[in-house]
């Protein structure tokens, strides 16, 4: 996982490979796999959760499910991910739920390739 492109195809962001592989050589690859798919099963509950802070415009919600994923989002290595999330935790701190719920296409199409991606990772045999 050294560079951004594999027999995987294309990662949505370069980072993902690395943090990766930096894990795989911290622990091992059970560790990795397993976190990985700890990441996919977690991901889409709390993006429902953070449509839902949007429906009911509540600020504090929006913060912290977007702060949630941007967590998770960073322990993959999904900068781009995370770095929307975080400009959206931004404006739901300053009570700017609009502006944060007008990121919140951008952050589901991020977080869709980068869910796919790891799918075709996990789905490779180690």
């Amino acid at each position: 996982m050294k560079t951004a492109r594999t027999d995987i195809g294309e990662s949505p962001d370069p980072h993902i490979g690395e943090r990766l592989e930096l894990l795989g050589k911290e622990t091992d690859p059970a560790f990795v796999r397993e976190i990985v798919s700890q990441f996919l099963e977690e991901v889409t509950p709390t993006f429902r959760q953070l449509q839902e802070a949007f429906v009911s415009a509540e600020a504090k919600s929006v913060e912290v499910y977007s702060h949630k994923l941007k967590g998770a989002a960073l322990n993959m290595g999904a900068n781009t991910l995370a770095s929307h999330l975080e400009r959206m935790e931004h404006l739901a701190r300053q009570a700017d739920v609009p502006s944060a719920e007008a990121l919140l296409d951008t952050v589901r199409t991020e977080c869709d390739r980068v869910c796919d991606y790891l799918r075709r990772l996990l789905a490779v045999p180690r």
